[in-house]
């Protein structure tokens, strides 16, 4: 332990910091157990309802716009740049295997990609 530490705190250890104030031994843990809120877990819909609110374009693809990692993602990509100026929010279904599994039971759909419209699946590239 730095000796400044020990110097303010004693020779207790752990040393647990929330919030710039130190916790430590088991009544010191018991009072910042107490002090933190629980987070509700937020449900895989809620998840999927928060993307698809970010933009009215929404595409659900393997890898990015810049670095599509599948052919399909690719070509989809390709046909939306076609639309000069339309601006799209995308998603990187490898980046989040909870939403990639999530999503294929949301809009009955299972495969990648997926392109949504005003939160409505348009399809994928068998559709665009």
């Amino acid at each position: 332990m730095k000796p400044e530490l020990k110097d303010k705190f004693g020779t207790a250890v752990p040393y647990v910091f929330y919030e710039g104030k130190a916790f430590s031994e088991i009544d010191g843990l018991d009072q910042l157990v107490s002090q933190i809120v629980p987070i509700a877990p937020v449900s895989i819909k809620d998840r999927i309802e928060k993307l698809l609110a970010k933009s009215k374009v929404v595409l659900f693809m393997k890898g990015t716009p810049e670095n599509p990692q599948c052919g399909f993602s690719s070509k989809t990509v390709a046909l939306l740049k076609q639309y000069d100026g339309l601006e799209y929010t995308h998603f990187n279904v490898f980046e989040d295997n909870e939403i990639r599994e999530g999503l294929k039971k949301y809009s009955n759909w299972p495969t990648y990609p997926q392109l949504y419209f005003d939160s409505k699946l348009v399809g994928g590239i068998d559709i665009i």
